[in-house]
């Protein structure tokens, strides 16, 4: 008795895949085919979150209108506007990424640092910001301590004076953690900053 061979093109399969391809290809032609665009704004580096936004901190680019829909026109970024969250190179900038109550509870502040920052740190990244008790100063208690836990990574430099110290990372944090900050800064400690938990 010979077996019965299935012909690959009555296979059902091989038929709804190419289904798919076609109203794939319909789907694409509907959404890109317009020739109509819309100019919005695209970031030209990472931008962390609180920064305020300008024209500089992106380029423009045209997109079709169908994707345009959640994106800021590039005629429409406002003075007063202010990065929610942190904004990624090349990331079309949306009006979800925008804060709606600005950046008045934070404030920057650069510290100089005793170790250098994990390379995965990246500026926009929330990061703890450590105190480290200076040995020598022969005072008792705990090495070290979190003094926020809610700070941003803005950038990290390498520091011009002499001193051992030889980076300073500028953060954001809440004003709410700025004095402590401080407090550390008048003494002979530093800092370290470690990426925040998830």
């Amino acid at each position: 008795m010979a077996s019965q061979r299935k012909l690959p093109w009555k296979d059902p399969r091989l038929a709804l895949g190419i289904l798919l391809i076609a109203i794939g290809g319909i789907a694409g032609t509907l959404l890109f085919g317009s020739g109509a665009t819309v100019a919005v704004l695209q970031a030209r580096s990472d931008i962390p979150a609180g920064t305020d936004l300008t024209a500089q901190h992106f380029n423009i680019t045209e997109v079709p209108e169908a994707v345009a829909k959640q994106l800021v026109p590039a005629t429409e970024l406002s003075e007063n506007a202010v990065a929610g969250r942190t904004i990624y190179a090349s990331e079309f900038l949306s009006s979800h990424a925008l804060s709606t109550s600005g950046r008045d509870d934070r404030v920057d502040v650069g510290i100089p640092l005793l170790a250098p920052p994990a390379s995965s740190l990246r500026p926009g990244q929330e990061i703890q910001v450590w105190q480290i008790r200076n040995i020598a100063s022969g005072r008792e208690g705990a090495q070290a301590r979190m003094l926020t836990a809610d700070a941003i990574l803005i950038s990290v430099s390498e520091s011009e004076s002499l001193s051992v110290n030889s980076q300073v990372a500028q953060v954001r944090l809440p004003k709410a953690d700025l004095e402590a900050v401080l407090q550390v800064l008048g003494t002979q400690d530093g800092f370290a900053v470690v990426g925040a938990a998830q």
